[in-house]
């Protein structure tokens, strides 16, 4: 239900007070009395015109030319277009051109389906800001639910790169491989010992006879000649020594 121009003055009359009502009371009276019941136009210009100067007038009609939604939401960008839309009263002289105003102000996501619904005949200022509001809450619920998906796309992300599949692990910049702990490290008690020897050679026949070879070549090589060739000069030093030693005694007996 809205108040007739009649009404909204009546009740904005109602809670001037002080300087402003008595300013009402004179301009009721300037108009005379056989005047057509003013307009909410022609009062809210003439109030605007009496408490407020011409410069800050100007300033305020600029700024409401200018508005733009930007960062505010969407109530608050319709609560500073209302606050605003006095200063420019030729701006939103009937409800298309209030409707069509507060459209192009919008952001670039939601002007897009604004502008549809704009074209009804019977599209007012409250519809369109319930349309839009309802388009501002999808808008962030969609939001909301991709920066869930890429947060945890970023955890997954980051657990497979702390360790891949080939051993090597992540920390900043640097990657370094990490000692697989599956088991302790071969020892020599793990590897063929002398005992085993026949075993090895059953197995590897081949082996054997290089084992043999090596053997004979061994028995001739220079180095065995030369221990025997020791060891019969030592058995001779022995035998010299032992004889000398027995003709002294025999000298000594005689």
């Amino acid at each position: 239900m809205h108040a007739t121009d009649t009404e909204a003055i009546e009740l904005a009359a109602y809670q001037l007070k002080d300087v402003a009502n008595t300013w009402y009371e004179t301009w009721e009276e300037s108009r005379g009395e056989d005047a057509v019941p003013a307009t909410w136009k022609e009062f809210a210009d003439a109030f605007l015109e009496h408490f407020l100067p011409i410069e800050v007038l100007e300033a305020k009609a600029l700024e409401f030319e200018r508005l733009r939604q930007n960062d505010m939401s969407v109530n608050e960008y319709y609560l500073k277009f209302v606050s605003l839309a006095k200063y420019a009263p030729e701006m939103v002289r009937d409800m298309r051109a209030r409707v069509r105003r507060f459209m192009l102000g919008l952001s670039n996501d939601l002007f897009v389906d604004a502008n549809i619904v704009a074209q009804n005949n019977d599209m007012t200022i409250t519809k369109m800001v319930a349309f839009v509001q309802g388009n501002e809450d999808r808008l962030k619920e969609e939001e909301r639910l991709q920066r869930e998906k890429e947060g945890e796309f970023s955890k997954r992300a980051k657990s497979a790169g702390n360790f891949n599949h080939g051993g090597f692990q992540t920390e900043g910049n640097r990657q370094f491989f990490k000692k697989s702990k599956s088991g302790p490290a071969p020892s020599s008690a793990s590897a063929p010992v002398q005992s085993q020897r026949g075993h090895f050679l059953r197995d590897f026949p081949s082996a054997k006879q290089n084992n043999g070879g090596n053997v004979a070549q061994s028995t001739n090589s220079p180095a065995h000649h030369n221990s025997q060739a020791q060891q019969g000069r030592d058995t001779t030093k022995f035998n010299n020594v032992c004889g000398g030693r027995n003709r002294l005694y025999a000298l000594a007996d005689r």
